[in-house]
């Protein structure tokens, strides 16, 4: 019997590469697979409620909020020019309308997501101390509209997997109503 020892070692040089080939396969895909791609738009619309909320902390109301009077105010820096892919607003509904005097609660809203940017949004994590000053979530479509809340039908926060049914493939609309 004869062992031919090169051969050995160019295949126990290929085992440890494709070894080390399927690791970095693993952990490429871990990181595709737990990275939400969402997250920094979720955490700055937060951040912007938490702005809005202290800018308007010695005021009776959030009257004449706008998207328009945000920017002024530098209260929502650069989220508009960052997430051009998605029409940011600021204010009352979809839309941002300006916030009247008797307006105790103020809208943040995403349009024109995908079903993916949808759901990922809807359904993320909001950390506890960011709870307080969040009233509800609404996602409309031109399907139907789905409002989540605190001790609600449909409650918050939305569990895994519940926005699936709920985001359409494309032209939704997220709105993150704050006190």
């Amino acid at each position: 019997m004869h062992i031919n020892i090169e051969r050995l070692k160019s295949n126990g040089y290929y085992g440890i590469g494709l070894l080390i080939a399927l690791i970095v396969a693993v952990v490429v895909l871990s990181y595709v697979l737990l990275h939400n791609p969402y997250q920094d738009v979720h955490e700055r619309i937060f951040n912007i409620a938490e702005k809005v909320n202290k800018y308007y902390r010695e005021k009776p109301n959030y009257w004449k909020l706008s998207t328009e009077t945000a920017i002024e105010d530098d209260l929502i820096g650069n989220i508009k020019d960052k997430y051009k892919e998605y029409d940011f607003s600021i204010g009352q509904g979809a839309d941002g309308k300006v916030s009247m005097p008797s307006d105790s609660t103020f809208d943040i809203a995403l349009k024109h997501l995908s079903k993916s940017a949808c759901i990922s949004l809807s359904e993320y994590i909001i950390p506890e101390e960011k709870r307080v000053s969040l009233m509800k979530i609404t996602i409309t479509n031109n399907d139907k509209t789905t409002v989540y809340s605190w001790g609600e039908e449909q409650k918050l926060p939305v569990k895994k997997y519940s926005a699936r049914s709920i985001c359409a493939a494309k032209e939704n609309t997220i709105i993150w109503t704050f006190q």
